[in-house]
């Protein structure tokens, strides 16, 4: 499959492109940098020894994401884009809604115009608040307590509603990461449980 990757050059986006690489699929990523870096992206491609298509664009230039998915035949989206800081999220909400709520719709608009029906969403454990138990189960009740939660729920509502009535997609998967590893030294700063976690996932979602 080929399979584009929001977010690709962060932390978990970087180590799920080098998963899906060697499990034999093609990677395109989409990342604005603004709190990655394209080193880990070279580094993936040394010890793969695999091309990684890569276009640095805001997930809200429509234009620019079209271009992207002009140029190559997406079969699946990955999406981890987004700000992620629960104390910035308090301080600027407005700037937390506007990138990551509206990144979301606009993948999803460029999406439906190439037909592409497969999304795999990088939530939040944020979005359960403070639960005293752990692990939290999926069923727990959804009670963030921040900006940056409260848009992880916003895309997830907003995804359920596509998945039910408009958009049809074929497969709307939601993953919950919140990881705390321990460091293999893999060459690009890899975590061994991490890897686990996304492969795990990914057999879930069937890429």
């Amino acid at each position: 499959m080929n399979i584009l990757v929001t977010g690709g050059a962060g932390y978990i986006g970087s180590h799920t492109c080098h998963e899906l690489i060697i499990s034999g699929h093609s990677v395109v990523v989409v990342d604005n940098l603004s709190n990655s870096s394209v080193i880990s992206l070279k580094r993936i491609e040394k010890i793969s020894k695999r091309k990684i298509i890569f276009y640095k664009i805001d997930l809200r230039d429509k234009i620019g994401l079209k271009n992207v998915f002009q140029n190559n035949k997406i079969d699946a989206v990955i999406h981890f884009a987004g700000l992620k800081s629960v104390s910035e999220s308090v301080s600027n909400p407005i700037e937390y809604y506007k990138n990551n709520v509206i990144s979301t719709i606009t993948l999803c608009e460029v999406m439906k115009l190439y037909n592409c029906k497969v999304l795999a969403f990088s939530s939040s454990a944020t979005v359960y608040g403070n639960k005293n138990s752990s692990p939290i189960k999926e069923s727990a009740q959804i009670s963030a307590i921040n900006p940056y939660g409260q848009s992880k729920i916003a895309n997830e509502l907003f995804l359920r509603d596509l998945f039910d009535i408009t958009f049809k997609l074929v497969n709307a998967d939601c993953i919950w990461f919140f990881c705390f590893t321990k460091r293999k030294s893999s060459g690009f700063g890899g975590q061994e449980s991490l890897n686990l976690s996304i492969r795990s996932s990914l057999s879930l979602i069937h890429i």
